[in-house]
């Protein structure tokens, strides 16, 4: 479990690194910095916006499985016909 957070840290860090990327490029484009004729700039922006968007959809699924993973708070015993009695230390929680 601690190595699913751990990866899902280093996957959030990586979303956010992905996420300045475009924004510092898209500044740099609005200051005159960068020539907006130059063909392999947009090029460069696809890349970097399809990069933004796999690692946040990387981040949500590593997150989703931790959730998956993790028990319940109701939990309750599967008693087996028991008719409302104590349940048996043995019965089975879900």
């Amino acid at each position: 479990m601690e190595r699913r957070q751990g990866h899902i840290g280093e996957s959030r860090k990586r979303a956010a690194e992905a996420e300045a990327k475009p924004k510092c490029l898209h500044e740099a484009i609005e200051n005159g910095v960068v020539n907006v004729a130059d063909p392999s700039l947009w090029d460069r922006v696809s890349e970097l916006t399809t990069l933004r968007d796999q690692t946040q959809a990387d981040t949500e699924h590593a997150a989703k499985a931790i959730e998956r993973l993790r028990p319940s708070a109701g939990f309750e015993p599967l008693t087996f016909g028991c008719g409302g009695q104590k349940p048996s230390p043995h019965a089975i929680w879900i």
